[in-house]
């Protein structure tokens, strides 16, 4: 029999640029809608799965949001200035673009999807813990 962690680990490891549209979270239950980039490579169709996770006692997204001045959204995207935030609010979460570029594990039972952002305008990217 497979261990869980390396099934869970293997289905982690294919979401790279997958974005995360839609984040809910009530008893206990993570469920993510994942826009998958596939589709782009054989036609302009979207393609999604939702994951359902059970068992996740959290959720947090630690991300950068950046400042929305003239001056500074003529700046190159590396060189914006941008204000880091938190939060747990499913809502903003999923607002973000999230795309999942790596996931790590912490042993008992903590991930984290290391991410860029699709809306590079508004986010630089950040980090969904759970």
């Amino acid at each position: 029999m497979i261990d869980k962690q390396l099934e869970i680990d293997e289905l982690f490891s294919m979401f790279h640029d997958f974005e995360i549209i839609l984040l809910t979270y009530n008893d206990n239950i993570l469920n993510l809608m994942i826009k998958i980039p596939w589709g782009q490579l054989w036609d302009d169709l979207d393609y999604f799965i939702r994951v359902e996770l059970i068992g996740c006692n959290f959720i947090n997204c630690d991300y950068t949001e950046v400042l929305n001045t003239p001056e500074n959204l003529a700046k190159r995207l590396v060189d914006q200035s941008h204000i880091d935030k938190s939060t747990n609010d499913q809502e903003i979460i999923s607002n973000i673009g999230l795309e999942v570029q790596r996931h790590e594990f912490y042993p008992p039972n903590k991930y984290i999807f290391l991410c860029n952002s699709s809306k590079n305008t508004t986010y630089g990217g950040g980090h969904l813990t759970f």
